[in-house]
C-alpha cells in the first residue's frame, strides 16, 4: 500500500479501482461535516459508494485509498483517475463552510508531497476544488465544494514548502477569498451570480463571493468596458442590472444541471418528476432523441441529445449542453 509519509493512520477501503488516465491533478474536496470518522465510515462497504485518498481534519490525516488506485470522488471515471483526493473536515457546519488554519497546513503540506513524488506542477491549474472540475471541463456535477477553502494559500504554502516560492501570509479562521456574508458591497451575492450566469459568464449559484465569482465579474468587466479589477461596485452592478433576470416561473439558464432541470426535462417527457436521473428517464430522453432505447446513458446517447439540442456533439453533458437544454425547456421547444 502506497501512503504519503503525512498521514497519521490507514483505514484502507474496497471502494476504489484501477486508474485508467495518468495522475496528473490533485482535487481537494471539503466533507460538509466536522467528524473525520464520520466521513471515513461513508467511504467503506456499505457506505455511500465514494471514497478519497486521503480524509483529514486539522494534523489528523488519515490515508484511505491507495495512492497508486482510483478514489470514487467525481463520478468521473476519467478525472478520478487522474486525481489524487482529499476530504478535508470542516471547522464548523454552515455558513462559508470555513477550515481551520491547522486543516489547511496540512493540504498544504500534502500538496506539496505529492507535488515532489509525482511531478504535479504547485499551481491553480493542477490542484483544484471539486468544482473547478465541473466549471472547467463540464465533468463530474456542479457542487459548491470546496466551501472555505482557501485554494491559492494551499498552493502558495506547498510553493514555500518545496522552495519555490515566498511565505502566504498567515491564513485565518476565515479564509481570504471567501466571503460568509450573503451580500457583497451591499449587493446580494446570488443576485450577482445570477445575473452574471445570464449575461453568459457561468457562476456557480452558492452564495459565496469566492475565486470563481470574482474571475467571472473580471471577464464581465473586460466585456462591458469597465475597470477589471474583480469588484462589484457601482458601475460594475449599473452593468449587471441591464441584463434580465430569468423568466419568473422558468429555468435559469445557468448551465448547471440540477433538480429543477431534471424535473422539467421528466415534465416534457411525460416521466415522473422526481428530479432524479435513472433509467425510466433515460429511455424517455432516448426515444424522444433517436438514440438506443436501454435506459443506459453512454456516449451515443449524450451525443443524440446535444445533436437534437444543435450543440457540440463531444459526447459530454458539461455547461453548454445544460445551458441549451434549459433554453429549449423554458420556450417550449424541446
Amino acid at each position: 500500500m502506497t501512503y504519503s509519509g503525512l498521514t497519521t493512520e490507514h483505514r484502507p477501503t474496497s471502494e476504489q479501482s484501477a486508474r485508467t488516465a495518468p495522475l496528473s491533478i490533485l482535487v481537494l474536496h471539503h466533507a460538509a461535516t466536522t467528524n473525520v470518522d464520520q466521513v471515513v465510515a461513508m467511504m467503506m462497504p456499505g457506505g455511500r459508494q465514494v471514497s478519497a485518498h486521503i480524509a483529514l481534519k486539522d494534523a489528523r490525516i488519515v490515508g484511505v485509498v491507495d495512492e497508486g488506485l482510483r478514489a470514487w470522488s467525481l463520478s468521473s471515471a476519467k478525472y478520478d483517475s487522474m486525481a489524487l483526493t482529499v476530504e478535508a473536515c470542516n471547522s464548523s457546519i454552515g455558513g462559508a463552510w470555513p477550515l481551520s488554519p491547522e486543516t489547511h497546513e496540512s493540504l498544504a503540506k500534502l500538496s506539496a508531497d505529492w507535488s515532489t513524488r509525482y511531478g504535479i506542477p504547485l499551481d491553480r491549474a493542477h490542484v483544484m476544488g471539486h468544482r473547478e472540475v465541473y466549471t472547467r471541463y463540464g465533468a463530474s456535477y456542479a457542487t459548491a465544494c470546496p466551501g472555505g477553502m482557501d485554494l491559492d494559500w494551499i498552493v502558495n504554502r506547498a510553493r514555500e514548502l518545496k522552495g519555490l516560492g515566498p511565505a502566504p501570509a498567515p491564513i485565518t479562521s476565515a479564509p481570504a477569498g471567501i466571503a460568509a456574508p450573503a451580500t457583497y458591497n451591499g449587493y446580494a451575492i446570488a443576485t450577482i451570480q445570477a445575473r452574471l450566469t445570464t449575461a453568459g459568464f457561468p457562476t456557480t449559484a452558492d452564495g459565496i463571493y469566492g475565486p470563481d465569482t470574482k474571475a467571472k465579474v473580471r471577464a464581465f468587466q473586460s466585456a462591458r468596458g469597465l475597470v477589471v479589477d474583480g469588484i462589484v461596485g457601482a458601475a460594475t452592478w449599473a452593468a449587471l442590472a441591464g441584463v434580465p433576470a430569468a423568466a419568473a416561473g422558468g429555468l435559469m439558464a445557468d448551465g448547471v444541471w440540477g433538480p429543477a432541470t431534471t424535473r422539467a426535462l421528466q415534465r416534457v417527457l411525460g416521466v415522473s418528476a422526481d428530479g432524479v436521473l435513472g433509467p425510466q428517464t433515460y429511455r424517455a430522453l432516448q426515444s424522444r432523441t433517436g438514440a438506443g432505447v436501454d435506459g443506459i446513458v453512454g456516449p451515443n446517447t449524450r451525443k443524440a441529445l446535444q445533436r437534437h439540442l444543435g450543440v457540440a456533439q463531444d459526447g459530454i453533458w458539461g455547461p453548454a449542453t445544460a445551458r441549451a437544454l434549459q433554453n429549449r425547456l423554458n420556450s417550449g421547444t424541446f
